[in-house]
């Protein structure tokens, strides 16, 4: 659940905006990947997954996380990777 949290978590904040419809399945799966091998981003997911809510404090935690994520796709490749 926590994941489908952050994938809607993408979504509601515009990080999906500039994918193309037929990248967001690659980009969700990077995304998820992301989560799951940053070790900040690690210890986000598990309050997420823990409180089951996103605190304003988490919220800014995560705009920071997702910004650095988004930040290295735009970087990787004009497209999305």
């Amino acid at each position: 659940m926590t994941d489908q949290v952050l994938v809607v978590y993408a979504g509601t904040r515009g990080y999906l905006d500039n994918i193309p419809v037929k990248d967001i399945n690659d980009f969700e799966k990077s995304l998820l990947a992301f989560f799951s091998n940053n070790t900040k981003a690690i210890t986000l997911w598990k309050s997420v997954s823990e409180h089951g809510q996103i605190s304003s404090k988490l919220d800014e935690e995560l705009k920071n996380v997702f910004e650095g994520f988004t930040q290295n796709i735009k970087k990787s490749n004009d497209e999305f990777i």
